[in-house]
């Protein structure tokens, strides 16, 4: 396998829109780097780092190459279209690393409900990404509402019931072992093979 970044090595871009506490440069790489993509903000490690995000209403886009055990995961806010800033956001994870240009597995974690009344950010950067990975292999990554026949209402935060969006979901890419845990608060915890 070849080593393209230190297993304890982050690296992490910052759109200009990002909404996060930290004050990131626009990009950085490093044993400090935090793992955790928040708002208009993308992580990538290789067989190492577990990547994390989490979200009420964004679009989060997991990028992984299993034959190098390389993987990114992206976290977008939800536009009615997909911003200047978020599609350089986009392209700078597959131009400075074109080894996801290969062959990868691209997950768009999202709602039902939401891509159906908001679908035009998903629509354009799945466009973008086949632009720029066309060997891909895209696929939507569905995670429950609070009106899922399966959804519980006694075993639900009732804070989450009064978002206007309803969608809460944290995802973990783990780099070395190839696996993406998807924990939602209105369903059960899913873990995708993606070595297979």
């Amino acid at each position: 396998m070849t080593s393209i970044l230190p297993p304890d090595h982050v690296a992490k871009w910052s759109a200009p829109t990002a909404h996060h506490d930290d004050k990131s440069p626009p990009f950085a790489c490093g044993p400090h780097v935090s793992n955790r993509a928040s708002m208009d903000q993308a992580v990538l490690a290789q067989n190492g780092k577990i990547l994390e995000a989490a979200s009420g209403v964004c679009l989060l886009i997991v990028v992984y190459l299993a034959k190098l055990k390389l993987g990114a995961v992206i976290h977008l806010w939800r536009n009615h279209e997909l911003w200047t800033e978020q599609q350089d956001l986009i392209r700078n994870v597959f131009t400075q690393f074109p080894q996801l240009s290969g062959n990868s597995y691209v997950g768009f974690v999202s709602n039902q409900n939401i891509e159906a009344e908001l679908p035009e950010l998903a629509t354009a950067a799945k466009v973008l990404i086949r632009t720029l990975a066309p060997d891909a292999r895209i696929e939507d990554v569905w995670v429950n509402s609070y009106d899922h026949p399966d959804v519980d209402p006694q075993e639900v935060d009732p804070d989450l019931i009064e978002m206007e969006y309803q969608m809460s979901v944290d995802v973990a890419l783990g780099t070395a072992a190839g696996t993406l845990i998807i924990f939602d608060d209105f369903g059960e915890t899913a873990t995708i093979d993606l070595m297979s």
